[in-house]
């Protein structure tokens, strides 16, 4: 399996915050591309709402979306989605080995994932591989070094001090978002044929209920998350102290969390 750094668990907190994904606001930047009969593949697609949602788009025209993940546990719970699409499958599969031949796909897509692959442009390749010629790669990533939130709250800059460091103890890619050109050329695309642009996660207004209390429960409750904060030295006051900051966050009405994305579809000759 793929070489993972995966430094959340897959309790309800954690798939609370995946399942909010949709295509609407993460593959904005690739839906002009797609033909109407596309073949798709979503890699590394956790819990399967961006899956499915691209695939409701694509219901109508002929196009189908299939969504893997390394976890049986996400693939499980993609399955067990209502409504989901007839055009909408999905498969356990190491992003790594890809169990399909060559050029299976007319677009592939990933998200939030190579930031956990220390071998990532090894992943890039992997998802050129099941590529077509004349298709596209469509990766998205963040950057958690410019992550910010607003007002300064303390506890919440602990917080961010301790994922950061669990992230890079880890051999994770916390600047992923920047890294995308570097992993595609890697991975064998040519520079003319790679588009970058930027996006991001905003989190504000009644939305930050939502992402403030999701945060906090991936605080109390993500045992993963947890382990291997305590092996970067938090200390149970400071889990206490981190989700009194995301009740600060949710209780104020000027609150702002962003997350710069980076968004690179590379075109494959």
């Amino acid at each position: 399996m793929a070489e993972l750094a995966y430094v959340q668990g897959h309790n309800p907190a954690v798939y609370r915050s995946h399942e909010s994904r949709a295509a609407a606001d993460t593959c904005g930047y690739f839906l002009k591309h797609l033909k109407r009969d596309s073949k798709i593949l979503d890699a590394g697609c956790g819990p399967g709402s961006v899956t499915s949602s691209l695939a409701v788009l694509l219901e109508a025209t002929g196009g189908t979306v299939l969504g893997v993940d390394a976890s049986e546990t996400a693939i499980e719970r993609a399955r067990a989605q209502s409504n989901l699409p007839a055009n909408c499958s999905f498969a356990v599969a190491d992003i790594l080995a890809l169990p399909y031949p060559d050029a299976s796909f007319d677009a592939v897509y990933t998200s939030q994932v190579l930031a956990h692959i220390p071998s990532a442009a090894a992943a890039v390749k992997e998802l050129r591989r099941v590529c077509r010629p004349n298709g596209f790669v469509a990766l998205r990533e963040g950057d958690f070094y410019t992550t910010t939130m607003y007002p300064i709250i303390p506890e919440l800059e602990k917080w961010k001090q301790a994922s950061l460091e669990i992230l890079e103890r880890k051999n994770c890619n916390p600047r992923a978002a920047m890294q995308l050109v570097e992993w595609a050329l890697q991975a064998g695309f040519d520079e003319p044929r790679i588009e970058l642009s930027m996006g991001g996660i905003v989190y504000s207004g009644s939305q930050r209920k939502f992402w403030g209390e999701t945060m906090s429960g991936r605080v109390s409750s993500d045992e993963t998350w947890r382990a291997h904060a305590r092996n970067a030295g938090v200390n149970p006051e400071d889990f206490e102290a981190m989700q009194v900051g995301w009740a600060r966050f949710v209780a104020d009405p000027s609150s702002v969390f962003t997350m710069p994305c980076g968004q690179a579809i590379c075109w494959k000759d």
